[in-house]
């Protein structure tokens, strides 16, 4: 392994003239440009790991913050906005993620020149306590893939996260499409569907369940008093 041997000429077209790479200061200049760039591509390279985190288990610890699994499956939607005006169409994807968190967890594949564009896709998300006590929404966006520009949004729909916890059952649904703004309405449906699948014990007992959010109001010395029993 190492560094690969490398030559290289530049000679103008007029086969009078010298060749350039033969001058030093353009050879020395040019070679050392060429080696600095090919050493990040060759053997050997040093990388740098955290062993602590490794004897800890990250991954494993994640697994086990998790109370159970959402299973969404995309199947279609109808009337979407039209994003290009050139074509009347638009080229829809979905995104999965959760709505204060932001980040983008699952994404399908692009439906091109499409307004009722037909996706049949399934995932599967994980879902940890930190998401029910944050009181997450799941968000489900439908997106215009554009390759120069920002990518449009065509449409989104919001579900709260302890209300498909508790629910348990998988269900089929079609919604209309809203804006991020609250009220703000689009274009178009959603026909999708999600469950919630919690983790068992060996006895294919729950291994947590999410109790309902109880509220109690009481009066102190004029003072209200709210107390908010929540998550487990």
């Amino acid at each position: 392994m190492g560094m690969p041997r490398i030559e290289i000429a530049a000679v103008p077209l007029n086969q009078r003239f010298l060749n350039v790479m033969s001058l030093p200061v353009i050879s020395d200049f040019v070679y050392s440009s060429i080696k600095t760039t090919a050493r990040e591509f060759c053997a050997p390279k040093s990388f740098t790991m955290d062993i602590s985190k490794m004897l800890v288990g990250d991954d494993i610890k994640k697994e086990l913050n998790a109370i159970g699994v959402f299973v969404v499956h995309i199947d279609r939607a109808v009337g979407v906005r039209a994003a290009d005006k050139l074509t009347g169409k638009s080229d829809c994807y979905v995104t999965l993620s959760y709505a204060k968190f932001g980040k983008t967890l699952w994404s399908s594949r692009i439906i091109f020149c499409e307004l009722n564009p037909v996706w049949d896709e399934t995932a599967i998300l994980l879902v940890n306590v930190d998401e029910v006590k944050a009181g997450e929404r799941l968000a489900v966006e439908i997106w215009d893939s554009d390759r120069f520009t920002v990518d449009d949004l065509l449409g989104r729909v919001e579900v709260d996260v302890r209300d498909l916890v508790q629910r348990k059952e998988k269900m089929k649904r079609t919604d209309s499409l809203m804006g991020f703004r609250k009220g703000q309405t689009m274009p178009g449906t959603l026909t999708w569907s999600v469950g919630f699948y919690g983790k068992v014990g060996l006895g294919g007992e729950p291994v947590m369940e999410v109790a309902p959010v109880a509220t109690e109001v009481q009066s102190t010395a004029g003072i209200d008093q709210v107390r908010c029993q929540h998550f487990f």
